[in-house]
């Protein structure tokens, strides 16, 4: 946990970092892989414009969009809450991403992942995400 909350405060300090963090979706490590999701969950702090949040945003959830179908545990655990945070501060961002994701081929934890995720959707928009990704 020191070392996410330092790379998210170091990331909401100055956004630009974020161009090292998306090298690291192909890190061999599991624990750099996982960093570069959970410092993202430290952007509500960032200190930037609504536009510059929103593209954030967007990069976060493209790091998401590597990492779903990543077989460790502490990966889905990242995906899932830095997706939880997206919807927090963009909630139509976050939806689109999300019904986005059940149309496209999951595996079964990619699956779960995404349930998870959509925790933080209106109970309307849950019950229709859940109808579309099948559960």
């Amino acid at each position: 946990q020191l070392c996410a909350a330092l790379l998210g405060e170091a990331l909401a300090k100055d956004p630009g970092y974020m161009d090292v963090i998306e090298d690291w979706v192909e890190d061999e490590s599991l624990w750099v892989r996982r960093a570069s999701l959970v410092a993202t969950v430290y952007l509500r702090r960032a200190k930037c414009s609504e536009q510059g949040a929103l593209d954030l945003d967007r990069r976060t959830l493209a790091i998401c969009d590597a990492l779903l179908n990543d077989q460790e545990k502490y990966i889905r655990k990242a995906v899932d809450w830095s997706v939880r945070e997206v919807v927090k501060r963009h909630y139509d961002l976050g939806r689109k991403w999300l019904f986005a994701q059940a149309d496209s081929e999951l595996t079964r934890s990619a699956r779960s992942t995404l349930k998870l995720a959509a925790k933080k959707l209106t109970e309307h928009d849950q019950a229709i995400f859940l109808n579309s990704l099948g559960g």
